[in-house]
């Protein structure tokens, strides 16, 4: 199940791949998400670890300490799906481990602006590797009957290893079926090989008991996990009398996942409603203050204002809903917004709500932002942000939760 390979980075990111997690009631092969690394993390990723098994009984969440150093090093050798660090990851550990994705969620900063610059960067990050899920999704409907080299050449149990020298200096293929005198399947010889011991190929092939050997509808998707999970580079196909009839290599799955994938995928809409909650001892007056600034702001741009008996509503010159102060109990409660960018940057008068806000130095602002997706290939995606910022220590801390629904 390794799609993900990244670092986090001082707080919990839940990555809730919908339609990736099989979801049937029949029984299934367990699967594994593995954690390692800061220890000041495990305890709440053990509980998301808990939260996700609850909704996907097939995936076990295994979660350990260790260290930051630890986790980012065994993330970076491939030997956990998620490694946790409580630090920023070296430029020393970067050039090691190059394809290392960070995910920096624990911020040492309060501000709203950089809160959502940081939203909006994780997004674009993990949307890269949602389209990699979306692609390995269609590679789940394609047998391998359908893309593996069926005209194999083959070569005899009896022959010579020097015959299997001039195979791969003429054919340049690394691997080949062994067959006896009848055309038999027998064996599986490689480059590998060349290194053992022996006069003939029978001396040095992989005998086939010893074989991985899949059907005609086994899945190209199934047929890569196979071969990454034995280290090996081919699959041989066989029929359901165990004839061989074809083979499937890695290039085949390359070449596959070439066609049916596309590398951008362009998000068609975007919704997103952003809700500020607020505390402080002097909650009420800085609320009615700020209420009385954010309704000068948006009046003189040429917003819409209207007040209703339970909120403030404002729209956008295009009749379009922006913003709603909210009231409970004749009292201004929250605020919330109504956008439809990924990134907010862009859009003036967001940001001149933000540092409107920010002008007050609430202790605490809780932000809940849900942003959903909808891309040219129908899926969709959610992105659901929990954070509170802190005024006294000036940092944020908080959850990320990405959905996908293919």
């Amino acid at each position: 199940m390794r799609k993900f390979f990244g670092i986090l980075i001082g707080i919990l990111v839940v990555l809730c791949l919908c339609g990736c997690i099989n979801s049937n009631k029949e029984a299934v092969k367990e699967e594994k998400i593995t954690l390692a690394g800061g220890t000041a993390l495990v305890p709440i990723m053990e509980e998301a670890g808990k939260e996700f098994m609850k909704k996907h009984p097939n995936v076990k969440v295994v979660v350990s300490g260790g260290g930051s150093g630890f986790g980012i090093k065994q993330v970076g050798e491939g030997l956990v799906d998620i490694g946790m660090a409580s630090r920023d990851v070296k430029p020393a550990e970067m050039e090691k481990y190059s394809d290392l994705k960070v995910y920096n969620i624990g911020l040492e900063d309060n501000s709203l602006s950089y809160l959502f610059e940081n939203i909006t960067h994780f997004v674009f990050e993990a949307q890269e590797d949602l389209i990699k899920l979306y692609d390995l999704r269609v590679l789940e409907k394609i047998p391998v009957k359908d893309i593996m080299t069926k005209d194999m050449i083959v070569i005899n149990e009896n022959d010579t290893i020097s015959k299997l020298r001039q195979y791969i200096d003429k054919y340049r293929h690394m691997g080949y079926p062994v067959v006896d005198n009848i055309g038999k399947l027998v064996g599986i010889v490689t480059f590998n090989d060349l290194g053992k011991e022996g006069r003939y190929i029978r001396d040095i092939m992989t005998p086939k008991k010893d074989l991985i050997l899949i059907s005609l509808e086994t899945s190209a998707s199934e047929s890569q996990s196979i071969m990454a999970k034995n280290d090996v580079g081919r699959l041989l196909v066989v029929d359901d009398d165990g004839n061989l009839v074809g083979l499937v290599s890695r290039g085949d799955i390359v070449k596959t996942y070439q066609v049916y994938s596309r590398k951008t995928s362009k998000i068609q809409r975007c919704a997103r409603i952003t809700n500020f909650y607020f505390y402080d001892v002097d909650k009420d007056a800085k609320l009615k203050k700020l209420t009385d600034d954010l309704i000068l702001l948006m009046g003189g741009r040429d917003y819409h204002v209207s007040e209703k008996e339970d909120y403030i509503e404002t729209l956008t010159k295009d009749w379009e809903p922006l913003a709603k102060i909210m009231k409970k109990d004749n009292k201004i409660d929250h605020i919330s917004l109504t956008t439809k960018s990924v990134d907010v940057s862009g859009q003036k008068i967001v940001m001149e709500i933000l540092a409107t806000i920010e002008k007050y130095a609430f202790e605490e602002i809780v932000v809940t932002d849900h942003i959903t997706l909808i891309d040219e290939k129908s899926s969709i995606q959610r992105v659901i942000t929990d954070m509170t910022l802190f005024k006294e220590s000036k940092k944020t801390f908080g959850t990320i939760t990405i959905r996908s629904d293919f």
